[in-house]
């Protein structure tokens, strides 16, 4: 399902597309697109941006690279039960 995109979400893409080209050769770019890689799960998951993959590869990228670097940067994955509402109840079983 895609919803629209938050209105001043081409202020966000024109931000990671920025981030995602300068962050091989500029750690502070590289850091903001971990920042926001930590904080995009609903991005991801609501389907905002065509553009979002080449975002998550480039953060992918960053981190290898700050792993090689000796820092161990951390992520939240898209689940399929993430909501922006909560946890998705669970149904009781059928007996």
């Amino acid at each position: 399902m895609t919803y629209g995109a938050p209105l001043e979400w081409e202020n966000v893409a024109v931000a990671l597309e920025r981030l995602a080209a300068q962050s091989a050769a500029d750690d502070e770019a590289a850091a903001i697109l971990l920042d926001y890689a930590r904080s995009w799960r609903n991005v991801l998951y609501n389907n905002h941006d065509p553009r979002r993959l080449r975002w998550l590869h480039a953060a992918v990228a960053t981190a290898q690279r700050a792993a090689r670097h000796g820092t161990r940067p951390t992520f939240s994955r898209p689940r399929a039960t993430s909501s922006p509402f909560g946890p998705t109840p669970r149904r009781p079983r059928q007996i």
